[in-house]
């Protein structure tokens, strides 16, 4: 990735400060990727979010089930569909009319099931119901 302005245009003050933000980077990196809290049940901030479960090959795969099978899809969580969804669009798989409408329709879909605590066991008719009426 090319940087905005080429640091040969930059004056010698914030081509230094430019310098000194790139050393610094990879040690505030880890300070971020490593804090803990208690909220956090003592778990670092990288635990909390699967990185290496949400690689492109594997969202790859995951879309590949998906379009197999969509309901896998509707018992995935959010990060996750959110995750193949972009990966798929990336990829020129789904045009970018299919994502909005994809993600239209499972952010009705959790906005709807978790308005009254829904489980997927009772919401079968529910959600054929909810689908009509999105797909109108």
């Amino acid at each position: 990735m090319e940087p905005v302005i080429p640091p040969y245009k930059l004056d010698p003050k914030k081509k230094s400060t430019v310098e000194q933000l790139e050393q610094a980077m990879p040690d505030l990196v880890k300070l971020i990727v490593h804090h803990t809290n208690n909220m956090m049940n003592d778990f670092e901030l990288l635990d909390l979010f699967p990185v290496s479960a949400r690689q492109p090959h594997q969202l790859q795969e995951y879309f590949t089930q998906w379009k197999k099978n969509p309901a896998d899809m509707l018992k995935a969580p959010p990060s996750l569909v959110f995750a193949v969804i972009g990966q798929a669009k990336s990829d020129h798989r789904i045009s970018e009319l299919q994502e909005t409408r994809l993600l239209e329709k499972m952010l009705a879909r959790w906005a709807f099931m978790s308005s009254e605590n829904r489980t997927h066991k009772n919401s079968v008719a529910i959600t054929h119901a909810l689908n009509a009426f999105i797909n109108n």
